[in-house]
């Protein structure tokens, strides 16, 4: 995947970096990554229609980069046609997605160490709940009120229609949706950081160092145990969340009501993905979503603390 010539030229007049040697990187759902070179010099440029995601991966490094591995921001900006860029320095590591099974287990200890460095950082003077803007304030005025809301702003849809239906989705949405309402209302929680997409794609690492925290587009402030369900969902409990409970164990860190919690947030990611892996016409996700959502409406969750 080549990056348009135009755009390139574009981000070489706003920037003042020239693109040379660009190679594709990767790409996610909204944007695409590349590394090039200037002036003897490794960089990354990310392109996205999203420009608000740059600006919260801006906002997260002028906070928290002296605490955390987040890459600088060297240059971004948008243009006319939707388009916007970011420029960070390019950091030799592996993703966490890419390491094989004996690798993970070695890395594991650093990167649920860093995720709790991250969870006790300090917000400062900033209001709000839940996805935050690019000044840092909270959307919401609870984290019920940000867990309650299952969309998803990216997308261009209403839940409300959706949980109305009269079909399988539907029944769904509102079977899952009552049932994460009941566990919410047993939880209390301060307001803490949260990444919500920690790992995977989203952290580099040179085992057995993590070198960077990558992508702050969907940080906020809730429960810190939101993560760790973002972690492990989807199947990824024995390879996550079995580890990090061991983790928590020797480090003091599992909370009240954390079977509950996790239940309640395995749900609200389920019931939103539930309407996007359709509105993507993913049907092989959707099935597995489907699959998912149905045990975890009839099944208490359950953890399997380490002895």
């Amino acid at each position: 995947m080549q990056i348009n010539p135009a755009l390139a030229q574009a981000i070489e007049a706003d920037s003042g970096f020239e693109l040379t040697q660009v190679e594709f990187i990767g790409a996610g759902w909204f944007a695409q990554a590349y590394r090039f070179c200037s002036q003897a010099k490794h960089y990354v440029v990310r392109i996205s229609k999203h420009y608000h995601d740059f600006l919260k991966d801006v906002y997260a490094y002028q906070h928290w980069g002296q605490q955390l591995p987040i890459p600088a921001i060297l240059a971004h900006g948008q243009f006319a046609d939707g388009w916007a860029y970011a420029i960070s320095p390019h950091i030799a590591g592996q993703t966490i997605v890419s390491l094989e099974a004996a690798e993970l287990r070695q890395i594991q200890p650093a990167l649920f160490k860093s995720l709790q460095q991250l969870h006790q950082l300090k917000l400062g003077p900033v209001t709000g709940w839940g996805s935050v803007n690019s000044q840092g304030h909270g959307r919401y005025q609870s984290w019920a009120e940000e867990v309650l809301d299952i969309g998803n702003y990216k997308f261009d849809f209403d839940w409300h229609d959706w949980i109305k239906r009269d079909d399988q989705t539907g029944t769904l949405l509102r079977q899952g949706y009552r049932l994460m309402e009941q566990l919410l209302s047993t939880i209390s929680t301060e307001r803490s950081l949260i990444h919500r997409d920690f790992g995977f794609d989203n952290v580099l690492c040179q085992p057995p160092t993590i070198v960077a925290v990558l992508d702050w587009a969907d940080f906020g402030y809730g429960d810190w145990v939101y993560d760790i369900a973002q972690q492990s969902c989807y199947g990824q409990a024995e390879i996550y969340l079995q580890p990090w409970l061991k983790f928590a164990q020797q480090h003091d860190l599992i909370p009240d009501n954390f079977e509950k919690r996790l239940h309640c947030y395995w749900l609200r990611m389920n019931l939103t993905d539930l309407i996007v892996s359709q509105l993507r016409n993913d049907w092989h996700w959707q099935r597995k979503i489907v699959a998912e959502l149905s045990w975890l409406i009839e099944n208490p969750v359950v953890v399997r603390l380490n002895q």
